[in-house]
Formats: structure tokens, C-alpha cells, sequence
């Protein structure tokens, strides 16, 4: 806690009959040119961008706590106890500037007492402290912050007008004055300022109080978060140039640190909000203090319609009727810079293909799912960007550099295959079937081949795969489908011996005439188990075999029952098999699903055999040329 401390020479009673206080300003607290300029601290002068026609005027609520007690001694001269002379202080500091030139600026402030507490006879009530005139003249003003920032210096006088309230601790008796020399260097969003010159008091007494002139100087750190907020942190001391005539009283200088925030809106208007605390017990600073407040700052040089958030920040602003956006690119010249795109495509033979992408950019790594439309960033014109993508068993990575507008990144993708796989197909007598097809369906797409490959003369095919558990489909003319998992290891070579049964199926010019019978429950469109192998072939011959083009799975059945019932158990059955087929791999576009009920029979529906033979499924070639 920051004390003014009151030491009485005599005895208790002997201080009973000392004169009323009179003549020393206990407020303790001189607010400087208080402004919309984010990069201002409150209490240490800075020489800003100011320029001619820029006005202000702000009012800042202050609580004080114990801004003046006195310790005394008992008769003894042993320490006694501590009086609080003042012990709570409300304040309105009100502030009012205008630049009459590029160079100089005058400020007015005016402190309003609300209320004081304390011991008695101290009133309590409104109350009015000392008019302080200020005045700044720059010597050297930093360069705009676009342009690097840089140094600032500046002379400040200021003159104490006796307005105040003596009586109470709350003004001068006489004119008080003082100059400093004030001094800021000013780089991107950080700001230092300092100050250093003598404060002129009266030379009073009072209840053992002497006025004394003092040395003042002062520091403060700010920072920018953004365009509409900045922080500063200041540190502030006077020390007095005479020693005390009172030998209990400390000499300690009063060191008072102070830390506030000032919002401002895109307009003018501004909001401040402070807290303050002594450093050290020595006369002249208040236990703590608590700052709230607002304001209006014109800057005219900027025109009237000039509503960017940045004139407090630069005295150079390319666009100066709109705000800078904070994006890391062209982020000091004042205007909405837009940061160019990269549009990342992952291709795999040409065609688009989803991804899973790890995205390395400057800002470090992240990871996003990568759609057909592709993938499009925010990112800074000349930033390095890589991109490794994968899909299933596809890998591939690219990388590009940014550029100013927009630019393209492709990540072309390849198969990853560590084994091999060896499949040898041999027919019902046991020899190499030449004329067969092999067919590999894979959940990751890219691990084995993507279309139908023939074995060789020999009946034997050899192609590299990635490892892992994928489907072999072999089918060849006149036989059944092979469909079974084969496990591959990685690293190395897989051999698999493939016997192939007698066909059940005929591809014919307009169909595909099957030797079995597709079998339901009955009177149910659910298929029986033994059928399964049929439906295996069927679906391997149309999925290897492209060219059959669409297939029209139709439904019949037998004229039992009404019309309109066999027409929907037809439709149902022929419906359960496409399903079968698209479970199998075969594409959707590739079959349709038509129900006949018993409008088209083959046989007589008056005798059992007739009837058998008209429950049927047929398998249609759609595409089949006239």
C-alpha cells in the first residue's frame, strides 16, 4: 500500500492542536491527453501521430483507496496507529485536447470529486481538484508503423491551476507547474514510452505536511491485439528533490504501476478500463485504484467519412475509408489486403477422387478430408504448401507456392503395392484354361488391379498387389464363377490354384440364359441358399464383362392367384435379385428390375410342369443393337 505519511513531532495531544490540513494535493493521479489512439497510456506522455485538427474529450470514473493516512507516535515516541485521513476516493477525470498543428497539441484535464472519506473534520461530498494545462510540442515524430515505426521525441509543459479543494487534500493553494521531456519508439504492434522532467509545488505546510517539488518520470509497455483493442502496462514515480524537514517521514519515492485497456469503435467513440496499485510505502500514491471510462476522438486529416479502424495506428493509411484486415498479408498499409487461394485436387488417372490429406503450410501441419469438388484455402501470396494425400491404397504428394489472386496445387495419385500375386486357373479336366478372366474386388480402391486382366496362354497371371485380404472373382466361358478371399503378405509372392466347375450360365446375343432356376420361398420374394452360386456367376459375368452392357432382371410367375398379386410378387422377387447382384459389385446403372406377374407366360398354366415353368427369372441385355 502507497501511504502519505504523517508523523507528529510531539505528543498525541500536542498534535490535537496543530493546524487543519490545508494546501496538499492528496489525488495523486494526472491523467495525460486521453484519446481514441490505442498506442496512448494514461498517466506517461507519448508523442504520437497526432495532426492538426485531431480534438478529444473522454471522462474516466477513479476509485481510490487510502490515498492519504497518517502514522502516528504516542508521547513516548513510540509508534501508534494509522489514521486514514482519506480513505476512499471517487473521481471523474475529465480530459479535452485539440492539435493546432502537425507538431503541437494542447490538453486540458480536470478532475471532479464525488465523494471522500476519512476522519473527521474532512467533509464528504462533491468537490473540485486542480485545472491542469498542457502542452506538447514533437521534436521528432516516428515514422508510420507500415513503414517501419521508429522513434518519436516530443517537450511537454503543463501548469497547475488552483481550482481545487485544498481544505480536504484536494488541490494546491498556488499555481504548481512542470516540463518533461517525452519520448516513444513505436515497432508493429508494440509501443514503448517514457517520460522524465520536475513537478513545481507551492512550499507548504500542514499537519506536519511540506510541499516539495519532485522529479517525475515514467515508462509504459503497450500491445495491440487488434485494430479496435490495446493493452499497456505503465509504471510511474516522483521522488522529491528536497529531504524531508521531518526526519520520521519516508523518503521513499512514490512508484505506482498502472495496467489498462482501451476499446475503440470503428467510428470514434472509445472505452477505457484500468486497475493501479503502489509499488512502494512513501507519500504521494493510493493503495489501489480502479479505472473505467469513455470517450470520442475526431482525427480530421482523414476526411470526414473516414471510418477505418486503423487512424489510430498509422499517420500513413493507403485506404483510409476502409479498415485493415489482420490476415499476416500487407497487414501495415491500411487496407482490406485479401489473401490469395490455393485450390488443392486430388486426381488418380485423371479423374478427381476423394482423400484424406495432411495439409503442411506455413502455420504448421493440419489434417482435412479432400471432397471431388476439391479442397480451397485462405493462403498468404509466396507461403510454401505440401500436400500428402492417400486414398485406400493410392498415395501421391505435391507441393506449390502460393501466389498473389489464386493458384492450383494437384496431387496426382498412385497405387502402393508391396506383394505379388500369382493365380493359376485350370478347367474341369484339370488343364490350364487360357480363355479365363481374373477379377479383383478390394474395399480400398487402388490396392489391386481396377479391371478385368485375361490369364495368359498358359492359364496363369502374375501382377504385383498391396497386401492384405481382397476378393478373386474368376470366371471363363462355358464355367462357373471362382469368388473367394485371398490374404496377401506384404513382401511377398501369393500362388493360387483356381479349378473352375461347368458353367450355369450361357451369355447369349440377347440375354443371359441361365441352366438353373432362380429359387424363392414360396410365395415370398426371398431367396433360398441354393441359388446363391447362380446369382455368383451372373454377377461376376456382367461385372467382367462391360460390354453386355444393361441387364433387365424380369420376374414372371404362374397365373394362380390374382392379377394384381403375381404382378407384385413378380415385381418383389425380381427386386430381391437385383439387390443380390448390387451386393456383388455389379454397378446400379448397370440393372433394372422389372416385374411381369403372369402376363407373359412360356408354358400352359394348366398342368404343374406348365406352371414351374412359367415361375421364372430372366436376365434381359437391354443394350443389344437391332
Amino acid at each position: 500500500m502507497m501511504f502519505l505519511q504523517l508523523t507528529t513531532i510531539a505528543a498525541v495531544a500536542v498534535a490535537q492542536d496543530q493546524p487543519p490540513p490545508s494546501g496538499f494535493d492528496t489525488h495523486g493521479f494526472h491523467l495525460v491527453a486521453h484519446d481514441s489512439d490505442l498506442r496512448d497510456p494514461l498517466v506517461v506522455q507519448r508523442p504520437g501521430p497526432f495532426t492538426q485538427g485531431d480534438w478529444f474529450f473522454s471522462g474516466l470514473a477513479e476509485y481510490a483507496k487510502a490515498p492519504l493516512v497518517r502514522f502516528t507516535t504516542d508521547a513516548a515516541g513510540e509508534p501508534g496507529g494509522a489514521e486514514a485521513l482519506v480513505d476512499d476516493l471517487l473521481a471523474l477525470n475529465l480530459s479535452t485536447g485539440i492539435a493546432i498543428h502537425d507538431y503541437a497539441r494542447f490538453d486540458l484535464t480536470a478532475p471532479i470529486f464525488g465523494l471522500t472519506t476519512g476522519l473527521d473534520p474532512i467533509p464528504e461530498g462533491p468537490a473540485m481538484g486542480d485545472l491542469r494545462l498542457a502542452s506538447m510540442l514533437v521534436v521528432l515524430r516516428p515514422d508510420p508503423v507500415s513503414e517501419g515505426g521508429g522513434a518519436g521525441l516530443a517537450l511537454v509543459g503543463h501548469l497547475d491551476i488552483p481550482s481545487g479543494t485544498p481544505e480536504r487534500f484536494l488541490g494546491q493553494r498556488d499555481f504548481a507547474g512542470g516540463a518533461r521531456l517525452a519520448f516513444t519508439y513505436e515497432a508493429s504492434i508494440f509501443t514503448v514510452s517514457a517520460d522524465v522532467g520536475a513537478q513545481i509545488n507551492p512550499a507548504l505546510e500542514a499537519s506536519n505536511v511540506q510541499g516539495r517539488d519532485r522529479a517525475v518520470a515514467g515508462v509504459g509497455i503497450g500491445v495491440l491485439a487488434s485494430d479496435l483493442v490495446g493493452f499497456t502496462l505503465e509504471g510511474t514515480t516522483s521522488p522529491p528533490l528536497q529531504a524531508s524537514r521531518f526526519p520520521d517521514i519516508s523518503d521513499l519515492p512514490p512508484i505506482e504501476a498502472i495496467l489498462s485497456m482501451r476499446v475503440r469503435a470503428r467510428t470514434g467513440p472509445f472505452w477505457t478500463l484500468g486497475v493501479a496499485g503502489g509499488i512502494t510505502d512513501a507519500p504521494g500514491v493510493a493503495a489501489a485504484r480502479a479505472f473505467l471510462g469513455m470517450g470520442y476522438g475526431a482525427r480530421e486529416p482523414l476526411g470526414p467519412g473516414d471510418h477505418d479502424t486503423l487512424m489510430a495506428l498509422r499517420t500513413t493509411d493507403l485506404c483510409p475509408t476502409e479498415p485493415e484486415t489482420r490476415n499476416g498479408w500487407k497487414d501495415d498499409d491500411g487496407c482490406p489486403d485479401r489473401l490469395g487461394t490455393l485450390g488443392i485436387d486430388v486426381r488418380f488417372r485423371g479423374a478427381s477422387r476423394e482423400a484424406e490429406a495432411v495439409i503442411v503450410g506455413p502455420t504448421g501441419q493440419r489434417t482435412e478430408h479432400i471432397g471431388l469438388q476439391g479442397l480451397t484455402l485462405d493462403a498468404v501470396p509466396g507461403s510454401q504448401w505440401t500436400v500428402r494425400a492417400t486414398s485406400g491404397c493410392l498415395a501421391g504428394e505435391a507441393s506449390a507456392t502460393a501466389a498473389d489472386g489464386g493458384s492450383a496445387l494437384t496431387v496426382e495419385l498412385a497405387p502402393v503395392h508391396d506383394a505379388t500375386v500369382r493365380i493359376d486357373v485350370l478347367g474341369t479336366d484339370g488343364l490350364p484354361l487360357s480363355t479365363a478372366q481374373i477379377v479383383w474386388i478390394s474395399e480400398r480402391p487402388g490396392c489391386v488391379p481396377s479391371i478385368p486382366q485375361a490369364v495368359g496362354s498358359g492359364g496363369s497371371l502374375s501382377h504385383p498387389i498391396t497386401s492384405g485380404t481382397h476378393t478373386l472373382v474368376v470366371t471363363a466361358p462355358q464355367h462357373n464363377v471362382y469368388e473367394a478371399p485371398i490374404s496377401v503378405l506384404p513382401g511377398e509372392e501369393t500362388r493360387v490354384e483356381v479349378r473352375l466347375a461347368a458353367s450355369k450360365i450361357v451369355v447369349e446375343r440377347e440375354q443371359i440364359r441361365i441352366l438353373e432356376k432362380v429359387q424363392f420361398e414360396t410365395a415370398k420374394a426371398v431367396l433360398r441358399s441354393d441359388s446363391y452360386g447362380l446369382l455368383d456367376e451372373i454377377a461376376a459375368t456382367i461385372i467382367t464383362n462391360p460390354d453386355l452392357g444393361r441387364v433387365e432382371v424380369g420376374g414372371h410367375t404362374d397365373s394362380r392367384g390374382s392379377a394384381s398379386y403375381n404382378q407384385t410378387l413378380s415385381e418383389d422377387r425380381a427386386r430381391a435379385v437385383r439387390t443380390y447382384l448390387l451386393g456383388k459389385g455389379v454397378p446400379p446403372a448397370r440393372l433394372i428390375a422389372v416385374g411381369y406377374g403372369e402376363s407373359l407366360p412360356i408354358d400352359t398354366n394348366k398342368t404343374p410342369a406348365g406352371r414351374e415353368h412359367n415361375r421364372r427369372v430372366e436376365f434381359k441385355l437391354i443394350d443389344v443393337e437391332e
